[in-house]
């Protein structure tokens, strides 16, 4: 199994996992030490969950970084009106838009980064959740939690194999 297929391998066990890390968080979620230098991490923490409204917010942080330097760049370097700006270096404006631009740039970086980290995240949640739903319709469909279908050899309907009679044209199975 390659390593792709480990990370995306649905395991039956770790559903129980969960709910033992759970049971075990609620029996202890009033001990103040229980976590500490074990490394343990309580679920409520390490819970993952769909990760695309962190990423949309991270892309839209990016975006108000983006309109805000263009607002200080139009504003403060490109009118003549004199503004008040703590200088890095008197005199010199030149290097005040290059401190500005690259801290902006820096930041929008770490936005843009952390919305593709979340992006990423959240297609991993939409894949094990439709792999998740996938193998629960299969269960049912496999006879998990369906009871046995029967066809009536008078009407040629199906239905539960646990009737004694059609329900649909009363054919008995029973009376010979």
């Amino acid at each position: 199994m390659s390593k792709q297929d480990k990370d995306f391998s649905i395991d039956k066990n770790s559903e129980q996992n969960s709910i033992d890390d759970m049971i075990e968080y609620q029996n202890n979620q009033f001990n103040p030490g229980y976590y500490v230098g074990t490394g343990k991490t309580p679920p409520a923490i390490k819970a993952s969950g769909n990760a695309m409204p962190l990423a949309i917010w991270m892309f839209i942080q990016a975006a108000g970084l983006i309109i805000f330097y263009c607002f200080i760049i139009k504003f403060l370097f490109l009118s003549n009106t004199p503004y008040f700006v703590v200088s890095f270096v008197d005199g010199s404006p030149l290097f005040n838009f290059i401190v500005i631009t690259v801290v902006f740039l820096v930041a929008t970086s770490v936005c843009i980064w952390f919305g593709i980290v979340y992006l990423k995240k959240a297609k991993l949640y939409r894949f094990k959740k439709k792999q998740l739903e996938k193998l629960d319709s299969s269960d049912n469909i496999k006879g998990g939690n369906q009871i046995a279908q029967r066809t009536c050899p008078e009407c040629g309907k199906k239905h539960d194999i646990d009737y004694p009679k059609c329900p649909y044209c009363k054919h008995s199975y029973t009376a010979k």
